[in-house]
């Protein structure tokens, strides 16, 4: 089982998920999800923005 300890020591730039005492590993960034992250973030802000004005 491996914990938080294990997950520090890796090296910098390793990509993986500590769940339930595994490691998965994380899929690269891609062009699409970089877009959609865009989008949302922009939807929110716009939101919240909104929340202020008002």
């Amino acid at each position: 089982m491996k914990t938080i300890e294990d997950y520090l020591a890796l090296p910098e730039g390793t990509r993986v998920e500590l769940i339930d005492g595994a490691f998965y590993d994380m899929a690269e960034t891609s062009v699409v999800n970089t877009y959609f992250a865009t989008e949302i973030w922009s939807a929110y802000k716009s939101f919240i923005k909104n929340l202020v004005v008002n």
